[in-house]
């Protein structure tokens, strides 16, 4: 059997008995015996279990060999045993995370697994994507992303005012008094807490932050999405193609600009300064005669007179300003990474984020829509009112913002967005009931003065009997998932029309918080579909993952001691050859009739075989 396989090697591998030399050239000749042990060599150490192997203590190898049913001193295989799942498959269904499991999602540098070792990645996602504890430098760079975050965007704390709310609606249940309907409805609108994450996302992540930076030239933080066709390998840009309900062919792909700069070309930078016409001062005289109240606190800006007037601007300045996106990756030490890979995953991760963005902001009927879509993909209902706690907090956050919109959805008035407000299902939303003191608690007749009195005592920034008062009824339509997927995709489109020609890299060190180095990138489409290339046809399992060729990232890696990269044999020449045999597995379809591969390696494996060296002189 052997024999049957060392022909069919000897192609593969270019080796042949007859070797035409000079006289004078001394090299030793392998016979067939060593060739045919060299081959031995190769396939026994992809196959044949290990006698020597120590036993199995990482949780993630664990893992890995009881999900493909491996003999624990057999070495790892290149290819899963287990076909009948692609690795986005087996990452949607079998995830440490059960997040990803209810909500099968991707972000952008899980499509960039070749940044370290694609193999690494492959065998973490069939180990059931272990959690990983956060090092000492991954809490370090977090520290120094939300110090970043917070020079810009100050996070406005409503915990104090939350537990009164909670606190004391308790007491107001416990008096007896409410209905079972009433209690019922009042307590799922103060305690739920599903989607909450997904409310302040995008109401601060997208709508507060994309009005920071139109407003002032800077914003850090803003969320982006889009979805892959694993099919087509593209993005899908067309509402029709939008994945309805759980297609697992239109994979959500999520991530995070950490910075966004509007750029004036005629000084290089963003600026503030008035002694230059900018965008910033026609913005700032539009808010200054247009809406003056929006220079005092108790200002109540009405968003369609906003986006009306902000489009007017941006075209008007679209071809003084670029917008430049930056992703800020963080270091212990001041040196940028020297491995290619690692620099130019970085690249593509904003080639991501940037077509994005571009495919939000080009039209607010697909920038709505896909945020909906977004959302139903993670399981939520884009109608169900949201919780009191969820409003008020946007409320208090940026009531600069929605307290207009939010005056509307109270009287039922249309907020004029033709898409939302077609699709609208106008239902009674009682926010007003439970800012009131339990002691005084009345559902016809609230009374709201010593709950309000209260909540000012804990937070002094904010005046409630301003802000509060006039919302503290019952609301002819209920704020919902849909109302801020109209918003957020309104202020998207702000930015259409206005170019992003680059993107940049800045290298921040965690000790100083200070940036050490930038590279800047001209954006590419073509690198970018050759990525989206790369990363869908590995996560749909249309082809094998790619093992590191640098052995030294093996170091750290897990799955070391059980891998075949850095045990299959020492120098190019081995391990070229290993990587042909490999293919040659995987490609042998139509072996002889009497002929089972793995029977054949593992029956010869107790051959002896001569020692040889390969190639030596």
């Amino acid at each position: 059997m052997m024999k049957q396989l060392s022909k069919q090697f000897q192609r593969k591998l270019h080796i042949s008995p007859v070797v035409s030399l000079p006289e004078t050239t001394k090299i030793h000749i392998p016979t067939q015996e060593e060739e045919d042990a060299e081959i031995h060599s190769i396939l026994v150490k992809l196959v044949k279990p290990k006698d020597d192997t120590p036993p199995l203590t990482d949780p993630s190898l664990i893992a890995l060999y009881n999900n493909w049913r491996l003999p624990v001193t057999s070495q790892l295989p290149l290819q899963s045993p287990n076909k009948e799942l692609t690795p986005f498959e087996f990452y949607s269904k079998h995830n440490s995370s059960k997040s990803y499991v209810n909500n099968p999602r991707l972000g952008v540098t899980r499509m960039l697994n070749s940044s370290w070792c694609e193999l690494r990645q492959y065998y973490q996602i069939y180990a059931g994507s272990p959690t990983v504890e956060p090092t000492e430098a991954m809490q370090m760079g977090s520290e120094v992303h939300l110090n970043l975050e917070r020079e810009i965007h100050p996070e406005v704390d409503v915990t104090t005012v939350e537990m009164l709310l909670k606190e004391n609606f308790k007491k107001i249940r416990d008096r007896g008094i409410l209905t079972n309907e009433q209690s019922k409805m009042l307590n799922h609108l103060i305690f739920t807490s599903e989607g909450r994450k997904q409310v302040t996302d995008w109401a601060d992540a997208i709508i507060g932050r994309l009005f920071t930076l139109l407003t002032t030239g800077e914003a850090r933080e803003i969320m982006v999405h889009g979805y892959i066709n694993f099919d087509q390998r593209v993005f899908v840009h067309d509402i029709e193609e939008l994945p309805r309900g759980q297609e697992n062919k239109k994979v959500l792909i999520s991530g995070i600009v950490d910075h966004f700069i509007l750029e004036n070309k005629d000084l290089g930078k963003y600026t503030y300064f008035k002694e230059h016409e900018s965008l910033f001062d026609d913005f700032d005289e539009y808010l200054s005669f247009e809406m003056p109240e929006f220079k005092n606190e108790e200002h109540k800006v009405d968003l369609n007179k906003f986006f009306e007037s902000a489009r007017e601007i941006v075209h008007k300045h679209k071809d003084k300003y670029n917008l430049i996106l930056t992703d800020v990756k963080t270091r212990k030490s001041d040196f940028a990474p020297k491995q290619q890979s690692v620099l130019a995953s970085a690249k593509l991760q904003t080639f991501y984020y940037r077509h994005m963005f571009e495919l939000l902001s080009g039209n607010p009927e697909f920038g709505y829509y896909s945020l909906l879509a977004n959302a139903q993909k993670k399981g939520f209902n884009i109608d169900e009112p949201l919780s009191i706690i969820a409003v008020f907090t946007i409320l208090r956050s940026n009531y600069k913002l929605f307290f207009t919109d939010f005056m509307k959805l109270a009287n039922g008035e249309p907020i004029g967005f033709a898409p939302y407000d077609s699709d609208v299902n106008s239902e009674p939303y009682e926010f007003g009931k439970v800012f009131q003191m339990s002691d005084e608690f009345s559902w016809d007749t609230p009374k709201h003065d010593k709950f309000l009195q209260r909540m000012g005592e804990l937070d002094t920034d904010v005046d409630y009997q301003e802000i509060l008062v006039p919302l503290l009824r019952t609301w002819k339509t209920a704020p919902t998932l849909r109302y801020l997927a109209a918003r957020a995709s309104q202020f998207y489109n702000l930015f259409h029309g206005i170019a992003i020609p680059k993107t940049k890299i800045e290298y921040t060190s965690t000790q100083t918080g200070k940036v050490f180095e930038t590279r800047t990138y001209s954006y590419n489409y073509d690198e970018l579909e050759s990525s989206i290339e790369e990363g869908c046809s590995f996560w749909d399992g249309s082809r094998d993952p790619e093992p590191t060729i640098d052995l030294s990232r093996c170091t750290y890696c897990q799955f070391k001691s059980k891998c075949v990269v850095p045990n299959g044999g020492g120098g190019d020449k081995t391990r070229s050859r290993t990587d042909i045999v490999r293919q040659f597995l995987h490609d042998y379809e139509e072996p002889p009739e009497d002929l089972d591969l793995e029977t054949a390696i593992l029956a010869e494996s107790t051959r002896k075989v001569p020692e040889t060296d390969i190639g030596s002189s």
